[in-house]
């Protein structure tokens, strides 16, 4: 269960950001994370083809979390 973000920090991103603004950032921080890795252009890492990040070349957004420490590609530097 997550806890609400707390109202002092909303009221301070409001006063530094404006009331629209802050209640986007507050929307994004209260939704679920997205999942995502960095791929390593000097590597092969064809299984995690999901959906670009725009602002990265090499970025990837997952369907899902994978078990980070146990996958042979992340201890590979392949993300």
């Amino acid at each position: 269960m997550r806890q609400p973000l707390p109202i002092e920090f909303v009221e301070q991103m409001r006063h530094d950001l404006g009331v629209a603004e802050a209640d986007t950032l507050c929307a994004a921080l209260d939704g679920e994370a997205q999942v995502s890795i960095r791929l390593n252009p000097y590597k092969v890492a064809s299984t995690y083809n999901g959906e670009a990040v725009a602002w990265c070349k090499w970025g990837r957004y997952l369907n899902e979390r994978p078990q980070f420490t146990l996958d042979p590609l992340l201890h590979g530097g392949a993300y």
